[in-house]
């Protein structure tokens, strides 16, 4: 499996701010379940649940998020993003015939809102222009970063079920496309 965004290839602002990738270690699973926790938790405050069950109920949640990835992702690229030697986050996603498809970017709360998901995913779209393939994932509706990844170009191509699929046409394609077809010339008399 080719690593798309290997260290060399980091996005320019991000090296300069000291962040870097490297492929995730089984050293890495505190690190991830805390991340993990930190997304989801938001979506427990309505239960009232006490702390210890919420927690429990995510852990059980990680380790099956952990396995149907293992199980429906073969060749999945799972990376951590680091920044001064330090986890802030993860970037997972897999390349195919057809497509790149980002299947998790998260990053710690203290690192959101920084710029850091929007250049990694500037990147891998980069990445796909240059592959020809579409840039596709998924998201809830009602997460966040859909505007994010609307800012970016992704189109919505389906709303069924509780993710959107979402897609970025590669614009190396898109132009390409638009180089072969025929030219229409109008003469005015």
């Amino acid at each position: 499996m080719e690593n798309l965004i290997p260290a060399a290839s980091m996005p320019d602002e991000l090296k300069k701010r000291g962040f870097y990738l490297r492929p995730e270690t089984p050293s890495d699973a505190d690190f991830l379940l805390t991340l993990y926790l930190s997304v989801r938790w938001p979506e427990l405050a309505a239960t009232h649940w006490p702390d210890a069950s919420k927690r429990a109920f995510l852990a059980s949640q990680f380790q099956t998020q952990k396995q149907q990835y293992g199980a429906t992702y073969s060749g999945l690229e799972r990376l951590i993003i680091e920044a001064a030697s330090a986890p802030v986050g993860r970037l997972y996603f897999l390349s195919t015939e057809r497509e790149i498809r980002v299947v998790d970017i998260s990053l710690l709360p203290a690192w959101r809102n920084h710029g850091i998901g929007s250049a990694l995913l500037q990147q891998l779209g980069c990445e796909a222009d240059s592959a020809r393939k579409p840039l596709c994932l998924q998201v809830e509706l009602h997460n966040p970063a859909l505007r994010l990844y609307q800012r970016l170009g992704f189109q919505v191509r389906d709303t069924s079920g509780p993710y959107w699929a979402l897609e970025r046409q590669a614009l190396a394609a898109i132009s390409f496309h638009l180089r072969e077809a025929p030219v229409v010339q109008h003469f005015v008399e």
